[in-house]
């Protein structure tokens, strides 16, 4: 077996990943097993076979809904509040890329500096009431990439660099940071790290307001998955055998982190951990690939865990794979959440 990567080739493989990086592979046509009362929905970017364009999309029981048809773009992130449903990301529709979609409807999110076209991305979304939270990044050119967030529409910037995602809980507004910090109403939150460079992922509060954040720290030249509470670090890994953490979901006590632990240079299994015990996700009767978990969601007792098998995009029901591809040969989901009736 090939030894693991490199510290810095193992960054520049999740960043890349976490952009929507392209690959191949055969489609499949399994969707997921799920019940006739919900709606399991996951967003991310595909590209249809024998285009070369990645599109925005998601998924709704393994059904494609594109948002950018004949347009590039990707899906970052999702939410719903009773039947409509929230996705953000980034799109050619607009000159400066940040989108936003209701219901399959596209808007743009901008600020009166805005002046950068198609260098703008949105990040993560919440609704609260009858409020719409977005995070993102938006590039002022020479001035460089600030941070910000949209309350219905209107823009508040937080400082310089890009964010990775938003929650809400009352009137508290976290925004991640790639810093690795979060903002808590605008004000600065550092995380800990023993040593070395840190990559937040995911970000969530429990009900008994501890912050929550998923992600990766750089020890001793390996990457370790890490969930920060209150910006103390707890590694998830082994600290031996690379490895990542990318989606984060919060179950009454109990915590869910998706990821993957590398086997070798270009292989890895998926995995998520629950209250920091991790379990192996199920992995196609091929030999050895490149499989990732990038985002987790539980409804009552169930655990939809969405990834990539190579460049497959899938969901883990239970630990039970499903496919997502038809008929589509790649994609790459980087969100999943829930529809109630």
């Amino acid at each position: 077996m090939a030894s693991p990567p490199r510290t810095s080739a193992l960054l520049a493989m999740l960043l890349a990943f976490a952009l929507g990086c392209t690959g191949s592979h055969g489609t499949q046509t399994q969707s997921p097993g799920t019940p006739a009362t919900a709606s399991i929905l996951v967003g991310g970017l595909l590209q249809p076979d024998g285009a070369n364009l990645n599109e925005a999309v998601y998924w709704q029981n393994g059904t494609p809904v594109l948002l950018s048809p004949g347009a590039g773009g990707s899906v970052n992130a999702m939410a719903v509040s009773g039947s409509s449903i929230y996705a953000v990301g980034w799109s050619s529709l607009y000159a400066n890329g940040a989108t936003l979609w209701v219901n399959g409807v596209a808007s743009n999110l901008s600020t009166p500096m805005d002046t950068s076209p198609g260098s703008d991305t949105l990040s993560g979304v919440a609704v609260a009431g009858t409020d719409v939270y977005v995070s993102g990044t938006v590039d002022y050119g020479d001035f460089g990439a600030t941070a910000v967030f949209w309350k219905n529409g209107v823009a508040t910037s937080l400082g310089p660099g890009a964010t990775n995602g938003i929650c809400v809980q009352g009137t508290d507004v976290y925004v991640l940071s790639t810093g690795p910090d979060y903002w808590k109403n605008g004000t600065l939150h550092g995380l800990g790290s023993t040593s070395g460079a840190s990559t937040p992922r995911a970000i969530a509060v429990t009900a008994a307001g501890d912050v929550l954040v998923a992600g990766v720290m750089v020890q001793n030249n390996i990457m370790v998955a890490t969930l920060w509470t209150n910006g103390v670090p707890k590694p998830l890994s082994d600290g031996v055998t690379p490895a990542a953490a990318a989606g984060l979901a919060v179950s009454g006590n109990d915590v869910y982190v998706a990821g993957w632990i590398w086997t070798g240079e270009y292989t890895s299994n998926a995995v998520y951990w629950k209250n920091g015990v991790d379990a192996a996700l199920a992995t196609p009767s091929v030999a050895t690939g490149f499989y990732q978990a990038q985002a987790v969601v539980v409804d009552g007792g169930d655990v939809y865990v969405a990834g990539t098998v190579n460049s497959a995009p899938v969901v883990w029901k239970n630990g039970v794979i499903n496919y997502l591809t038809a008929p589509y040969a790649q994609g790459y989901p980087s969100c999943i959440c829930i529809l109630n009736p």
